[in-house]
């Protein structure tokens, strides 16, 4: 049995090739690095409710609605949120509405139906429909508003 030139040379191509792989992957992974640590110092300059609030970024949620059900509402409130497309924001906002309001809210309850609910948090739904008496209504931004239920 006789070794060809090919033999010997595989495990060495193969090295190189693994070599070079690792080469091209280093400087992305250190900025990646340094990238994540620059982000991490960032954070840590932010105030409680600017860490609270970094998950809006994301989903494109507008805040404002949320942090004046925050203020107005007891802790031990119960709140519908009534999220539904409307012209001035994004679906993906819309979907993360729901998600959020328990996130900056507790201990505040979130429910499921409009006759369980103390105050409607309303985030492009359409208030009217739902049918409930209520007192004053906050609109804090086209779309957005925050009303309590009377009664």
């Amino acid at each position: 049995m006789t070794r060809g030139r090919t033999g010997p040379l595989r495990p060495r191509l193969a090295l190189a090739l693994l070599a070079l792989v690792v080469a091209a992957c280093v400087p992305a992974y250190a900025v990646s690095i340094a990238k994540t640590h620059r982000q991490a110092v960032e954070r840590e300059r932010l105030t409680a409710l600017e860490r609270e609030l970094v998950p809006t970024e994301m989903s494109l949620v507008d805040p404002e609605v949320f942090l004046l059900a925050r203020e107005r509402m007891p802790r031990d409130a119960r709140y519908l949120v009534l999220a539904a497309p409307h012209e001035e924001l994004p679906q993906i906002a819309v979907d993360a509405a729901h998600a959020f309001a328990p996130y900056l809210l507790l201990p505040r309850r979130r429910v499921e139906t409009p006759r369980d609910a103390d105050w409607v948090i309303v985030y492009g739904g359409d208030l009217d429909a739902l049918g409930l008496e209520v007192g004053e209504v906050v609109e804090v931004a086209p779309g957005r508003a925050l009303a309590e239920v009377r009664g």
